[in-house]
């Protein structure tokens, strides 16, 4: 059995549709970007969670860094590993202090993620037994 659907009402729904997504749009205000990790750090999603300590929201944030110092990581003898870094962020962006290494710095770390319970927040990250 086929069922035949109008084209009329199914266009006159999309319009619906777009017309409350352009509406919902216009009412939302960005700020100017603010960056969220050291140049050559990245996340591969799970990266930020809060915690409310009195009236101030803090962002944790887990990163991977694959150029953690004056080389690019790597499995040379000359070559850092890859690290995880995890800093405290208040929402409005302030970081607050240095960015610290989770993971050992002789392994490489990477698939970071970030989850907090009430207090408390923990990091989790894949060792990785050589750099890619």
């Amino acid at each position: 059995m086929r069922r035949r659907i109008s084209t009329g009402t199914t266009a006159a729904a999309m319009g619906l549709v777009l017309l409350i997504s352009a509406q919902a749009a216009a009412a939302v205000t960005w700020g100017a970007a603010k960056s969220a990790s050291a140049p050559h750090g990245f996340n591969t999603g799970r990266a930020l969670a809060t915690t409310k300590q009195g009236s101030t929201t803090y962002v944790h944030q887990v990163y991977v860094n694959n150029y953690p110092g004056a080389h690019p990581a790597g499995d040379n003898p000359g070559n850092p590993r890859e690290a995880v870094m995890y800093q405290r962020r208040t929402a409005a962006g302030a970081a607050s202090g240095a960015a610290v290494r989770v993971n050992k710095s002789t392994e490489h770390g990477n698939g970071s993620s970030v989850a907090v319970a009430g207090s408390h927040v923990y990091v989790a990250w894949t060792h990785l037994a050589k750099y890619f």
